[in-house]
């Protein structure tokens, strides 16, 4: 919401950098939604100048590590073993990984799991052409939102429960579903007319 209001508005961009913070702070799978922010700090130059989205991307990774280092998480025993949970790239090692990054098991179970999050965004947005998501600048952070999101999952590996968690793909099927109502080049004349 912050980020719309800061592309459709020109309002501060700081107050989304604060939210994605906390975020990131509470779960390191909100660190995928990040380029939105830098989607956002373009628009914002434009407004507002590059010195404002420059502080505003500076108060995020600040605002990140203050948070984390004020609950005394420590970030260099967390990066050595993240690798733990990616897929690997080639065939799985343990029992734990179901499948590697590119074996087609991988590809249908995202499909899958896309399709019964967000069956609305598979539906609609083949029929969109892709230039009209890129005239608006909030079609171009849905889909920074839905990129990062869907690249989190696809790199994921999924331990906890089922191989794939449903619930999980929350994350990217608002963003998706967003993109499905995303105006035209008539309808966003029109709005403008207005």
């Amino acid at each position: 919401m912050f980020l719309v209001r800061t592309i459709r508005d020109g309002a501060p961009l700081w107050r989304g950098s604060l939210v994605l913070a906390v975020l990131c702070a509470l779960h390191f799978s909100a660190a995928f939604l990040t380029p939105a922010l830098f989607v956002a700090g373009w628009h914002c130059r434009k407004t507002r100048g590059a010195g404002s989205a420059i502080v505003a991307l500076f108060l995020f990774s600040s605002a990140t590590v203050l948070i984390l280092w004020s609950i005394g998480f420590d970030i260099l025993t967390y990066a050595s073993a993240a690798s733990y949970n990616a897929l690997p790239l080639s065939e799985p090692s343990s029992n734990l990984v179901a499948y590697s990054s590119f074996s087609l098991a991988h590809l249908g179970d995202l499909l899958n799991a896309v399709l019964l999050s967000s069956p609305l965004a598979l539906i609609v947005l083949p029929s969109l052409r892709f230039r009209d998501l890129w005239s608006d600048g909030v079609g171009i952070m849905l889909l920074s939102l839905s990129g990062g999101a869907l690249v989190f999952l696809a790199i994921a590996n999924p331990e906890i429960g089922a191989f794939r968690d449903w619930d999980v793909l929350s994350l990217p099927a608002l963003p998706l579903l967003l993109l499905t109502d995303t105006p035209g080049p008539q309808e966003i004349q029109t709005i403008r007319a207005l």
